[in-house]
């Protein structure tokens, strides 16, 4: 289950991203798509000494007591955290918080432009 959230607050360098995520078994790692990674470099060119994105997870939902959900930011980062894991593809960087990457293994992250901006997604692996 994956939402975007129109309300969501911005974040630093204006990225404006949140997603819940069902937390999965571990392995792969998350994918890019070509558009999200053009997305993220257009980000990292508009905004001094950022070189990605960073994703971590804000706070835990549990909606009716079901399965745990996270609500992941995405934010402009000058660097990886210590324990990050780092992934470039496309010529794009991201920056998986450490905890969080182990549920992201089976996920692609793509982005969708409108008048509002980026807004980036997540989605089941095909």
């Amino acid at each position: 289950m994956y939402r975007r959230s129109g309300d969501c607050p911005a974040r630093p360098g204006g990225v404006r991203v949140f997603a819940t995520l069902s937390l999965g078994s571990r392995h792969r790692v998350l994918s890019i798509t070509e558009a999200a990674a053009l997305a993220i470099k257009n980000i990292t060119a508009s905004i001094p000494d950022v070189q990605g994105v960073r994703l971590e997870a804000e706070a835990p939902l549990s909606p009716n007591g079901s399965t745990p959900h996270y609500v992941i930011a995405v934010s402009a980062a000058s660097e990886p955290a210590e324990r990050d894991q780092v992934i470039d593809e496309h010529g794009a960087h991201v920056y998986v918080e450490a905890p969080l990457a182990d549920y992201l293994h089976d996920k692609v992250l793509d982005v969708r432009i409108d008048e509002d901006g980026a807004a980036f997604m997540l989605s089941e692996r095909a």
